[in-house]
């Protein structure tokens, strides 16, 4: 009899903990309209690159990142990106960060400032950062020696809790590029809060795409 007690007790506990998991992995994420969830997007808030990260993908291809005090769109520092060795396979290089959020079917949008040496394409990548390696954003955009801001929206088709990174693939090219300003928020362009006005370059905005769900391609 105290088997059979024992045995069921498990199975309930089986059961509670099964159900708990399903609950936390289809909770409902809700984000603060226009409140850029990036740490450390402006590049201001330590002198390393806290928050960004690098990815190699590949044996021929690596590089680094580092703080510009020399070229920035605004404030005291950019992101400077630097590929050592490239093999022509865009993500086999990125620059990321990781543990980031969105809600389904809601519009989303990332905007950021860049410039290179010369004229170059990088991509903006939204991608689950574990297996299945499920992606909701693959957008090309082309570098010039002058600073545009980019302005990307993307509306996923489910929620995703800190699961998925915001990547820019870089492992095509070998030419040294700068990242500033990058904001990633729930809403459309004119949804940003901002909550303090810096210097900016006066350039006018440039490389807006809005993508749907459909419109999206293939992963890794």
């Amino acid at each position: 009899m105290k088997g059979v007690q024992s045995d069921m007790k498990w199975a309930v506990l089986c059961i509670c903990v099964l159900f708990g998991l399903c609950g936390t992995a289809y909770a409902k994420v809700e984000l603060e309209e226009g409140e850029n969830q990036l740490q450390n997007g402006d590049f201001e808030q330590a002198k390393t690159p806290v928050g960004w990260v690098t990815e190699d993908r590949a044996p021929d291809a690596t590089g680094m990142i580092e703080l510009e005090k020399k070229e920035v769109h605004s404030g005291d520092f950019s992101l400077k990106v630097t590929a050592a060795a490239v093999d022509g396979t865009d993500w086999h290089f990125k620059v990321k960060q990781d543990r980031l959020s969105f809600e389904g079917e809601e519009k989303h949008t990332i905007k950021f400032w860049a410039k290179a040496e010369a004229p170059r394409i990088v991509q903006v990548c939204l991608q689950m950062n574990h297996d299945p390696w499920d992606g909701w954003l693959w957008q090309d955009v082309n570098l010039t020696t002058d600073w545009q801001e980019f302005v990307v929206e993307v509306t996923p088709p489910i929620d995703n809790d800190q699961e998925h990174w915001l990547a820019f693939h870089c492992g095509q090219s070998l030419v040294v590029w700068w990242l500033d300003d990058v904001r990633y928020y729930r809403g459309g362009p004119n949804d940003e809060k901002v909550e303090e006005e810096r210097p900016r370059i006066a350039v006018d905005p440039v490389g807006k795409a809005s993508i749907a769900w459909g419109e999206l391609k293939g992963g890794y």
